[in-house]
């Protein structure tokens, strides 16, 4: 990767890093939430994220071990609770910045299809937000929010099965093994 833009990344990387851990700070204080996602963008022409929490008020109802249970509790995009994305000001804008500045570097303006560099960065900069993570559950950042992954609504990437089985013990790993096709 262009040593330019690895820079850029690491600037954004500590944005993030200091918004994440800021913002688990307040949703750790809420009893209800069991788990968080973070959805990055595909797009590198758009690069943003989103986060949303699940809670167990909002699976009531729900068999216990039913498929449309684990639907509920594992998926985000099932969940009722994206969050807003002022608590990431500065690491959006920074995403933003880089998209502006390399955008030529990333996608081919003829095919509109992502270069190697746009490829590698994007694998990059998917195994950065799992390393912040890691970083954060580590240091306890999470609390008792004890499902968390990196995400995706339309688009199959790696790192969602990574994260899920590099963020996650026990309970996850033994409720959605089956979901997720990880034995």
């Amino acid at each position: 990767m262009q040593t330019e833009l690895r820079s850029d990344l690491d600037d954004w990387k500590k944005s993030f890093r200091d918004e994440l851990s800021s913002h688990l700070a307040t949703l750790v204080l809420d009893q209800d939430i069991y788990g968080f996602a973070i959805e990055p963008s595909e797009d590198l022409s758009s690069m943003h994220f989103i986060t949303c929490v699940g809670r167990e008020s909002n699976l009531k109802g729900e068999v216990s071990g039913s498929r449309a249970w684990l639907d509920r509790r594992y998926c985000h995009v099932e969940w009722d609770g994206y969050l807003p994305p002022s608590d990431f000001g500065g690491s959006l804008e920074r995403l933003n910045a880089i998209s502006e500045k390399y955008h030529n570097l990333l996608i081919d303006s003829d095919t509109c299809e992502f270069t190697e560099d746009g490829n590698e960065f994007r694998d990059t900069w998917y195994a950065e937000i799992l390393a912040v993570m890691i970083e954060l559950d580590k240091n306890g950042s999470f609390g008792k929010i004890w499902f968390k992954i990196i995400s995706f609504s339309d688009f199959d990437h790696p790192i969602q099965k990574e994260s899920f089985t590099r963020l996650n013990r026990d309970r996850a790993l033994n409720d959605a093994e089956s979901l997720f096709d990880i034995g």
